[in-house]
């Protein structure tokens, strides 16, 4: 019976340290951020392996972007949810999927568009300006010369 006060202690230690955290104590999130890198490093490695037909990916970029995950699950986390690491793991690997995901659309040409604010009429090649036209042409030429450098086919038929 000796353990459950050192436990209740230990629960509302760390109800506090999250709470700090959340009110902008960058000490405390600092110090949870760091006692929770394993897990950043468990599931970049993973991603990682999975990364490597996308060449502009390191494992740097990928081990960053689980450190946001796990800074978005310090802000938001509830400790009478649940596990910690269990809720952080969620938003580590759905922070590494979305960016994954959006290398892998801007390797194929299809990057990720800001949504305009204003509805704009449809605009045609007839509409366009001669100098405006041929950069479009370019640039697509271009985005088909990455995607057969990068593609995985044999050099000679490249």
């Amino acid at each position: 019976m000796t353990n459950k006060p050192k436990l209740a202690n230990k629960e509302r230690e760390q109800r506090e340290r999250f709470l700090a955290a959340q009110q902008g104590d960058k000490a405390v999130r600092d110090a949870l951020v760091e006692e929770n890198i394993g897990l950043v490093h468990k599931w970049a490695r993973r991603y990682y392996r999975y990364a490597q037909g996308i060449p502009t990916i390191s494992y740097e970029d990928i081990f960053l972007e689980g450190i946001y995950g796990l800074i978005k699950a310090i802000d938001k986390y509830k400790p009478q949810k649940g596990s910690f690491s269990t809720y952080a793991t969620i938003w580590i690997k759905q922070s590494i999927r979305r960016f994954l995901q959006k290398e892998r659309a801007q390797l194929k040409g299809r990057g990720y568009l800001p949504v305009q604010e204003e509805e704009d009429e449809q605009m045609t090649l007839e509409d366009m300006p001669a100098e405006e036209e041929e950069e479009l042409i370019s640039s697509d030429t271009e985005s088909l010369r990455k995607k057969i450098e990068y593609a995985p086919i044999p050099e000679r038929s490249k």
